[in-house]
């Protein structure tokens, strides 16, 4: 289920520097997927493994803008930030070059506040 912060059971560990309300969901692009195996042949890149909770289709970086809003289900979320991620994503591939090679690839994916909860059914 869609909460203010996050969804149920996937929770930042800090939210000093993740999350939050203007962070509660990070969406990353389908389609950035078949440029990042061309990139990275050896490894294995199931859907989540930038740590979206989205995996979406059509919803790109050069399309979205911040402020624009999206249904969910029952839910309306509203872009707000690009994704600027931190060192773990090095960790997580491990490769510590990762970081800076997906800020310079432009493929960074999007935040999104949750605007109207599915959870709570009610305006936030």
């Amino acid at each position: 289920m869609l909460q203010t912060l996050n969804l149920v059971g996937d929770k930042q560990a800090d939210l000093s520097v993740h999350g939050g309300a203007s962070k509660a969901v990070y969406a990353y692009p389908v389609e950035h997927y078949e440029y990042w195996k061309s990139e990275l042949p050896d490894l294995k890149l199931p859907y989540g493994m930038f740590g979206e909770n989205f995996t979406t289709e059509g919803l790109l970086e050069e399309t979205v803008n911040i402020g624009d809003r999206f249904r969910v289900g029952e839910a309306e979320i509203m872009a707000t930030v690009p994704r600027m991620p931190c060192y773990k994503l090095g960790i997580k591939f491990g490769r510590a070059e990762m970081v800076k090679r997906f800020m310079v690839s432009r493929r960074t994916g999007f935040y999104f506040a949750v605007l109207v909860c599915m959870l709570l059914k009610r305006m936030i």
